[in-house]
């Protein structure tokens, strides 16, 4: 197996990101969407973000195309995604990645920040936290946003979770065949290039 590297980490970003646009085909403008809000919200041109269940860091890097003279504090707990992260963007300016469970108690104090966060964003990642995991996340993040800062969660609905009208619209979502199974790209990312 090739050493992975700032070579070939780029193409196993891409082939990732391509397997989790199958799972949420409007991943980009969900992305986009959560960008502008932390560009509109921040009230600096320097915002502090966390990034929780990061990945490979997509979201962290797309952040800082727009808003450079950000910081983004990118957390995850998967090695592999982490590695990747690393050997793509390990060396971008505003970005430093932690290894940190959010399931786990005290990976809030872990991060050793020195400000307040002016926000936090997470796509696809905080539906795999159990209800209570969930609830001691949100403690924490209260203690780590500032006062004002924003919490941006753009993140699928499980089934049936919600309100009446939420439902609805995430059944609308649902619709189509490239949305069934995760479209037809979702499990290739992993093959050989």
């Amino acid at each position: 197996m090739p050493e992975l590297g700032q070579a070939l980490a780029p193409s196993w970003v891409d082939r990732w990101d391509a397997q989790q646009q199958g799972y949420m085909p409007d991943r980009e403008e969900r992305f986009t969407a959560l960008i502008d809000a932390v560009e509109e919200g921040a009230g600096r041109p320097d915002p502090l973000v966390l990034d929780l269940g990061c990945g490979p860091g997509s979201l962290a890097v797309r952040l800082l195309d727009r808003i450079p003279a950000a910081t983004v504090v990118a957390i995850d707990s998967d090695p592999l995604l982490l590695a990747l992260g690393r050997a793509a963007y390990g060396g971008r300016a505003g970005l430093r990645f932690a290894d940190l469970d959010l399931r786990t108690q005290g990976w809030a104090a872990a991060l050793g920040q020195d400000r307040l966060a002016d926000a936090a964003v997470s796509t696809t990642a905080l539906h795999w936290l159990e209800p209570p995991e969930l609830r001691a996340l949100y403690r924490d993040l209260h203690r780590l946003l500032r006062r004002g800062g924003a919490f941006l969660h753009g993140d699928i609905l499980p089934r049936g979770a919600g309100s009446p009208r939420t439902r609805r619209i995430a059944h609308e979502g649902r619709k189509g065949p490239d949305r069934a199974n995760g479209g037809p790209r979702a499990h290739r990312w992993g093959r050989r290039a």
